[in-house]
């Protein structure tokens, strides 16, 4: 989606009419409710505006190695948002693996759809067709908009809705990490498809 800055800053022009830049001892990056004395932070306004405006046809979901995390939630996400374009990538992913074992076997067990998966790097061609980059750290976002800043606007947390939760990474672990992993994965997404759906 090309035109994220575009809402992104007609959002904000409204906003000016409720909301002012703090004084120089607070960040530029955040503003104040003038009624409520609240900060915002620009990654709240950003979701705020994200969940008014922008319809979401194309998600990438993203994490290390494109093997565990970021397969599974693109596998629940697209059980429950059939007709919209979602895919995962690694930021070093395992290029060409399947899905992790023990990932395979809980998403089977969960009824999802486990097969056909190659591990994939994240690419400037999968960032620029997407509408919504949904991360498992904040280490991965930083890294994205990093190399992508024109993708600033659409990298959040899958765990957003969750407190800004993190989801680490639990290859190599015990079956109960996985499950535990899966478990906030899966609550992760379900809350973005209540987002997406209103």
């Amino acid at each position: 989606m090309g035109n994220h800055g575009e809402f992104f800053f007609k959002h904000i022009f409204h906003l000016s009419k409720k909301m002012q830049l703090p004084n120089p001892n607070i960040k530029s990056n955040t503003f104040i409710n003038i009624t409520s004395r609240r900060i915002y932070s620009l990654y709240e306004v950003q979701l705020s505006i994200y969940r008014i405006d922008v319809i979401f046809k194309n998600i990438l979901v993203v994490c290390i190695g494109n093997i565990c995390r970021s397969v599974t939630a693109e596998r629940i996400l697209r059980s429950k948002l059939p007709g919209l374009e979602i895919h995962s990538a690694g930021v070093d992913a395992m290029v060409g693996y399947g899905i992790d074992k023990t990932a395979s076997e809980i998403l089977d067990i969960k009824g999802y759809e486990c097969s056909n998966h190659k591990a994939q790097n994240l690419t400037a061609e999968l960032v620029v067709n997407s509408d919504l980059i949904l991360v498992m750290e904040k280490d991965q976002r930083k890294f994205i908009i990093s190399r992508y800043p024109q993708a600033s606007g659409k990298v959040f947390l899958l765990g957003c809705w969750d407190g800004d939760l993190e989801i680490t990474d639990p290859y190599r672990k015990s079956t109960e990490v996985f499950e535990y992993v899966y478990s906030k994965i899966e609550k992760s997404c379900l809350l973005w498809c209540e987002k997406i759906k209103q």
